[in-house]
């Protein structure tokens, strides 16, 4: 995770805090900046396709919601987006807390009841370790449905013994713009284009707006493992500065063209770990104690490298030229976009990437629980200019693949959930 400059968002990529051009690098950070957890990327080679591209049936709203309707419970902590080292989520007096225990009550809603489409509420709340139990009632009472991802709403702050530290409520609607999902409770949300809506970045004295445009956008990532009724939700804030060529040295912008360099950087990284605990209001819900469970210790992703077979569900955005006469209908219940969902098979080669990315291209977190949020920009080619997604290894021989994919343009071109084994077997028809 960290900055890098590319055209649009494109090749090359740098370490938090230090910008680097397509044409100049700057040196590693010093021995005690640098991190085990926050590393290059593997590199993927496709060694064979064992079946090709097939159409997928696209995902049912009610599966999918089915999935994840209930009571979840689990951990919530912080992430340095440079070294992967945990940082604090709330302080109590001379205290840091560096992780703290969530409920999340999840509901489904008809169209009508929160908004024209159907949505899926999530009301988390969370709390120190100490606190033996928060109570939340689930009302989404000052959400508002829509597309964004929704701000944290203080839910109220014990003077006393600070135990209920903030709660949100997140709405996640049918018709969200950018929102892909899966039928086991999986699902990407993220904007369609990262180069819209770029604001001007800070006036100059005499009252202009400086010519750098930015915007800030959060990308949420949530992998589903239902056969053990967990899920881990990656929440990864990124910076989008559009730079005028004309400000920088003519040497790092000779290849540029006009408005093309894109300066990205990864600001934070959060984790909600979380495991179902039953359906709302049932007695297995209601029993269990909100309380930190133990985590396992990160893992170096070289623990990764070997022969993978990977079993992938590809959805891409259909050419608004396909879609958009049937979208000037403006029906509020449906969505307004479409997606193409499309299956592949492979057998992979997993390898250090030691010469493929340079080394301060460290775009790879490896975090406790097996999870490893990445931001990264293509290194050739035939690589997409932006990727930002989560790996979850599950188990040492099985991994699970999120990611949003953007061209050079800054257009999500495809959102993929992967599953991966290694010297085995995986197909969607077991």
């Amino acid at each position: 995770g960290g900055r890098g400059q590319g055209r649009r968002g494109g090749r090359g990529g740098g370490r938090g805090g230090q910008a680097t051009t397509l044409k100049e690098k700057t040196p590693p950070p010093p021995p005690s900046q640098t991190s085990p957890w926050a590393t290059a990327p593997l590199d993927v080679i496709i060694t064979e396709v064992t079946s090709p591209l097939e159409p997928h049936p696209e995902p049912w709203w009610s599966t999918f919601t089915g999935h994840c309707a209930g009571m979840w419970r689990g951990t919530s902590a912080a992430y340095s987006p440079v070294t992967g080292d945990p940082e604090p989520c709330a302080k109590e007096g001379s205290v840091k807390v560096y992780e703290l225990a969530t409920e999340c009550r999840v509901t489904r809603h008809e169209a009508g009841e929160l908004g024209p489409s159907p949505t899926l509420c999530q009301v988390l709340t969370r709390a120190d370790e100490r606190s033996g139990g928060v109570s939340s009632n689930g009302k989404p009472s000052d959400a508002q449905e829509g597309g964004g991802l929704g701000e944290e709403q203080s839910q109220g702050t014990d003077q006393d013994d600070h135990k209920e530290l903030m709660g949100e409520t997140k709405l996640i609607a049918l018709t969200e713009e950018g929102l892909t999902f899966f039928n086991d409770g999986s699902y990407s949300r993220g904007p369609m284009s990262v180069s819209s809506g770029l604001a001007p970045s800070a006036a100059s004295d005499d009252g202009d707006w400086g010519k750098d445009q930015e915007s800030t956008l959060v990308f949420e990532t949530c992998v589903a493992l239902p056969g053990e009724q967990r899920r881990a939700r990656v929440f990864q804030t990124v910076q989008f500065v559009k730079m005028d060529p004309s400000e920088l040295d003519p040497e790092q912008a000779e290849d540029l063209e006009g408005d093309d360099l894109m300066q990205i950087q990864l600001l934070r990284v959060s984790v909600v770990h979380e495991e179902w605990t039953g359906p709302l209001d049932s007695v297995l819900a209601e029993a269990s104690t909100l309380r930190v469970r133990g985590k396992t210790p990160a893992q170096p992703l070289e623990q990764s490298v070997g022969r993978w077979q990977v079993y992938s569900v590809r959805a891409a955005p259909l050419a608004k030229d396909d879609w958009e006469l049937e979208a000037e209908a403006g029906d509020p219940t449906q969505r307004q976009y479409h997606l193409s969902y499309e299956t592949l098979e492979t057998t992979q080669e997993w390898l250090s990437a030691d010469q493929f990315y340079e080394k301060d291209d460290c775009s790879v977190l490896s975090l406790p629980d097996g999870i490893r949020p990445y931001l990264k920009m293509g290194a050739t080619e035939d690589m997409p200019a932006l990727t930002v997604g989560v790996t979850w290894s599950v188990k040492e021989d099985l991994q699970i693949d999120l990611c949003r994919e953007y061209d050079e343009d800054g257009q999500l071109v495809n959102t993929q959930l992967s599953t991966a084994v290694r010297n085995g077997w995986v197909g969607g028809s077991m």
